[in-house]
């Protein structure tokens, strides 16, 4: 008897055993271990910045280009993204993985203190 014959007399046969095939590869594919690449989470720091009633070119003039100086030579930052809107500033901090988020939070609180000084504007530090 050939695997037709048998798939034509017993059609009941051949759905269950297709079944269990595809229950077993879904069971095995979730207990597979495997790791290509380490699982790791990018420290950022995101820095908003509310200035109500700017508009966004002045938000940025003033405030963002601002605080990205004050920024740019800070140790550990991998890189800067900023987006200015009306009324508010966003600045994403990438840091590198070899520095404490704690240390450098508190440099980038004491820049921001001294420019916050120089203009009436709410800085929110986000972790």
């Amino acid at each position: 008897m050939t695997l037709t014959e048998l798939a034509i007399k017993r059609p009941s046969l051949i759905i269950v055993l297709f079944l269990v095939l595809l229950l077993g590869g879904v069971l095995s594919y979730n207990r597979i271990g495997y790791e290509i690449l380490p699982r790791f989470t990018p420290q950022l720091l995101t820095i908003a910045t509310v200035y109500p009633g700017a508009a966004p070119n002045e938000i940025e003039s003033q405030v963002t280009k601002k605080i990205e100086d004050q920024l740019s030579n800070q140790n550990g930052i991998v890189s800067i993204n900023s987006s200015s809107y009306e009324g508010l500033s966003l600045i994403s901090l990438e840091l590198s993985n070899d520095v404490s988020l704690k240390s450098v939070k508190q440099d980038v609180i004491a820049k921001i203190n001294s420019i916050q000084s120089q203009y009436c504007v709410l800085v929110l530090l986000l972790i």
